[in-house]
């Protein structure tokens, strides 16, 4: 099990796949992290004290692939969440531009267009979310009525 120091050295470098259920060793999960923190592979590779050429192999490997894919998911999780926290903020913001009279007509233009548009996306991504949800519920009545399938023999 890895010791604090080494966790809070992670940390430090960027996100930390760590808490990530894994059969990796420590040395993927500090390339994991590099990759994640760091623009290039070879600025990857210097950060995670190993070869380019060794980031190369590992990315050939399934399971530090759909590590690093994870970890990656979750960034962008995080990201999303941060961004939602800010969204009233941002709202405001292109309220006051678009009602502000002293702001050139383009600025007011662009303000009001992209309330409007995320507006109407709001209500378009609803929609879709209930029909998905009727949807849902409409196929398993379906599948709740017909009978089990039967399974087929091999000759």
């Amino acid at each position: 099990m890895k010791d604090t120091a080494e966790k809070s050295s992670l940390q430090k470098k960027g996100p930390n796949p760590a808490d990530l259920p894994s059969n990796l060793t420590e040395k993927h999960e500090a390339v994991i992290a590099a990759l994640l923190s760091h623009p290039s592979i070879r600025q990857a590779a210097a950060a995670a004290s190993v070869s380019e050429t060794t980031v190369w192999r590992y990315m050939q490997d399934a399971a530090f692939m759909e590590q690093y894919r994870h970890a990656r998911r979750r960034v962008v999780e995080h990201a999303v969440v941060k961004l939602q926290q800010d969204a009233f903020a941002a709202a405001a913001v292109l309220l006051e531009i678009a009602q502000d009279t002293k702001a050139s007509a383009g600025a007011r233009v662009s303000a009001a267009r992209a309330i409007l548009d995320r507006s109407m996306r709001s209500v378009e991504m609803d929609d879709l979310e209930a029909r998905i949800e009727r949807m849902e519920a409409h196929l398993e009545e379906k599948s709740r009525e017909l009978p089990p399938a039967e399974e087929e023999e091999d000759d």
